[in-house]
């Protein structure tokens, strides 16, 4: 098969990510003799998943032709009809795909109607294109089997890890090109989170817009953790229409209203708003990717909590000397205890180094 295919599902995949939950993203492609005739991506509930948008839309004879989609196809009565009976209706002969749905509800079985139908299946993917695959649906897998989201942290410091001077001064230590790449990393997330010191020092609005300064709408959601309930009603993160979420020990002290805001009441932890119950109520409202955005607080916190999945860190070339550290006492007495890195990529922008990856268990 054409690498060019593969990299065409993938893509529509990749597409949907941070705007379908709490679907997984799923990219698929129709090809006949050897050209791509169809293609279609995972819409939003309650609309269709990507095989049937693929399917219909279509306008060629679909007899012998094959689909090659990112995930397993769905292969139960949801919110949508099976995509499975949608194949064997189609004409479809042969179906490529990475990797089993986790849902339980599938999990093989969707393989295993096609099969039944006579349709031939073909998962002979490369380890590099299945780590892919797995990648894009990260946010649905943790969700499923934890009950939570998929959290990753962004984090801008200097070389010797300050995020602010003395006089909490912090604009701009990172380049440009690293603070537009930051802001395109929201669109890849379902929501974005901050705490209330964040909003109260820097007043962000936490959204993306286009190269025409227009807002695009995402991240869907925007979410503050607010212990005393101290939001002013003028911050800018009540500028655009996304839905704004607030958690709060203190619901009583938010006395107004605003389009799309929704108020969370929780227990009170250490001073805190209790992070357990936070991170369980985002995952049911079907919430399952999540980036945080914030001082060294609400990062420390959720790192010693370990709810945090993947890193996002800009290093910029500069030293500053005393400052504000990005991350605070995490309780680490040995070097066993630290937390390591893993599939760690790096990317260059403009002076400064992006370093990713994910948190490695602890032996």
């Amino acid at each position: 098969m054409n690498d060019h295919f593969i990299e065409r599902a993938f893509s529509l995949a990749e597409e949907g990510v941070g705007k379908v939950s709490p679907r997984p993203s799923v990219g698929a492609v129709i090809i006949k003799d050897n050209r791509i005739i169809s293609e279609g991506r995972t819409d939003p509930q309650p609309g269709n998943h990507a095989e049937v948008n693929a399917i219909n839309a279509c306008n060629e004879d679909l007899d012998n032709s094959v689909l090659i989609c990112t995930l397993e196809p769905h292969s139960y009565h949801g919110i949508t009809p099976p995509c499975t009976e949608a194949i064997i209706k189609s004409g479809i002969k042969k179906v490529i795909c990475p990797i089993e749905d986790p849902n339980p509800k599938v999990s093989g079985n969707g393989f295993r109607q096609l099969q039944y139908a006579g349709i031939e299946i073909e998962r002979n993917f490369s380890k590099i294109n299945i780590s892919r695959a797995k990648k894009i649906i990260e946010g649905f897998e943790k969700s499923l089997f934890h009950k939570i989201p998929f959290t990753s942290i962004k984090i801008a410091s200097s070389l010797d890890g300050k995020t602010s001077t003395n006089s909490n001064q912090s604009k701009w230590i990172t380049s440009e090109e690293s603070r537009k790449y930051g802001r395109l990393l929201r669109t890849k997330y379902d929501a974005v989170m901050t705490g209330i010191n964040t909003i109260e020092s820097d007043n962000p609005q936490l959204t993306f817009r286009d190269n025409n300064g227009n807002n695009t709408g995402y991240p869907r959601y925007k979410i503050v953790l607010d212990s005393n309930g101290k939001i002013n009603e003028k911050a800018k993160i009540f500028d655009s229409n996304e839905k704004t979420i607030i958690f709060t020990t203190k619901k009583n002290n938010i006395n107004f209203q605003k389009n799309n805001l929704q108020i969370f009441e929780v227990e009170k932890v250490d001073g805190r708003t209790n992070l357990d119950q936070v991170m369980r109520i985002i995952n049911n409202l079907g919430i399952h990717k999540i980036l945080v955005e914030s001082g060294n607080i609400l990062s420390t916190e959720l790192m010693k909590k370990n709810f945090i999945d993947k890193v996002y860190y800009f290093i910029a070339p500069k030293i500053i000397g005393g400052g504000k550290m990005s991350v605070g006492d995490l309780g680490v007495k040995t070097i066993q205890d630290i937390i390591k890195l893993q599939d760690i990529e790096y990317k260059n922008l403009d002076e400064d180094i992006l370093i990713s990856g994910y948190l490695k268990e602890k032996e």
